[in-house]
């Protein structure tokens, strides 16, 4: 793979990340682009000690990404600002973005946006990954919106357009999807998680639309594939038509509190699994995807990783004190059969 040309030459990628030099120097040249200039705003935005951002900061000085010149504003004081062949390199922050991804930039994509979003005023920020098939929002404030939250926006504004129809949603999503999707007239089917079932099951049902609390959006009319883009698109479309911030927008499908995805470490996951079935045997359980369990004012879910000895927890209750409280006690249970 090479990158467009820059500085006179083909450059391969791998003389790209030389230049940049590893995760904060990638994270420092994408806030530049968001339009950050001040060692202020990069130690905010990143989180990154003082003594890092000062020698990554050089690095990019010394292969002349970057050049430091006096703050306009007020001239005591430096920015920085990408020089041509930042800018260049800039060019290919999509295919950057994808090598980052597994240098763990994707999983810091969100502090920075909420920072922007409240520094310039943004109306919304938009966090892909590497390959858009993944979109989250940040509203106006700076806070993040769940992909819960985002699977029913999105339901709601394709039941505007499709009446009556058919909306996927997988089994971690909140108790709050599936009560939209009736409330606005159409019909919810629940999967396990991961594309291939809900890819064959919007064949099976002709479903106009599937979400995933991860961020997964999949539209019939795109084949029945993922696509953040038309996600985000949606969502701009809904915010146009609505009048109002997304921090107020977003209010309309958040009922419950979560606990967000727990990973815990175990030997033996499927015993654990049974051990916590047998402690909650008189509530009403199901076997979909791992094992869920609905005790009324709250639920949860257990699944064991494939490829991992983990176990995840996802658990969803009727105010924040009582996810807190019971989220503890499922992860008590957990923990006390995990050797």
């Amino acid at each position: 793979m090479r990158s467009k040309d820059f500085d006179g030459m083909v450059c391969p990628i791998a003389g790209v990340m030389a230049a940049i030099g590893d995760r904060w120097g990638l994270l420092i040249l994408r806030d530049l682009v968001c339009g950050l200039s001040r060692y202020d705003d990069f130690r905010q935005s990143s989180g990154v000690t003082n003594a890092t951002l000062s020698d990554r900061l050089k690095h990019l000085e010394a292969n002349r990404l970057i050049e430091r010149r006096r703050y306009q504003v007020n001239p005591e004081r430096f920015e920085y600002v990408l020089t041509q062949k930042g800018r260049q390199i800039a060019s290919v922050m999509p295919v950057l973005a994808q090598i980052g991804d597994r240098c763990g930039v994707s999983g810091s994509s969100l502090p920075p946006l909420k920072f922007v979003n409240r520094k310039t005023g943004a109306d919304v920020g938009l966090a892909f990954d590497g390959d858009a098939d993944r979109c989250f929002l940040v509203d106006d404030l700076g806070v993040p919106v769940s992909g819960s939250a985002t699977t029913a926006l999105v339901a709601a504004a394709m039941l505007d357009k499709h009446p009556g129809a058919t909306i996927l949603h997988n089994l971690i999503c909140s108790k709050a999807v599936p009560e939209i999707i009736r409330e606005r007239g159409g019909t919810p089917v629940r999967t396990r998680v991961g594309h291939s079932y809900i890819k064959a099951i919007m064949a099976e049902t002709d479903a106009v639309f599937g979400g995933e609390h991860s961020g997964h959006y999949y539209f019939r009319d795109n084949y029945r594939a993922d696509s953040g883009s038309i996600a985000a698109l949606i969502v701009l479309e809904v915010l146009s038509r609505a009048g109002r911030p997304l921090s107020q927008v977003r209010t309309d499908f958040e009922r419950y509190a979560d606990s967000g995805e727990i990973n815990t470490e175990v030997s033996d996951p499927a015993a654990v699994i049974e051990r916590v079935a047998m402690h909650y045997s008189g509530a009403h359980q199901d076997r979909l995807d791992g094992l869920t369990v609905d005790l009324g004012e709250w639920w949860f879910n257990l699944r064991p990783s494939n490829t991992e000895p983990l176990l995840r927890l996802n658990l969803e209750a009727a105010n924040s004190d009582l996810c807190s409280e019971r989220t503890e006690e499922v992860l008590s249970l957990i923990r006390s059969g995990r050797q």
